[in-house]
């Protein structure tokens, strides 16, 4: 089972689910780490001086309204992208 096109399915139980597994982290590894970073840091930006810059943009909650939750998937993604091999076929 050394072939990256059987683990995958053999892991997750299903042929779907398994090669839909490795298609999402072929296509993740191609992200690198630090553009992730790069957005992380994009959006703490935003969130601090973001509202000292445009009050006004800021007053109603609907900008960056959803922060908080971008910030949780960005910090598991760069989590993920740090744990994939680099050069590796998964």
């Amino acid at each position: 089972m050394n072939n990256p096109d059987e683990v995958w399915p053999a892991i997750m139980g299903n042929p779907c689910y398994g090669s839909a597994m490795r298609m999402c982290l072929v296509l993740f590894a191609q992200i690198p780490a630090e553009a992730i970073s790069e957005a992380l840091r994009r959006i703490e930006h935003e969130i601090s001086i973001g509202p000292l810059i445009d009050p006004s943009a800021y007053v109603d909650g609907r900008r960056l309204d959803n922060a908080a939750d971008y910030k949780r998937v960005l910090k598991a993604a760069l989590e993920l992208r740090k744990a994939l091999p680099e050069h590796v076929q998964v």
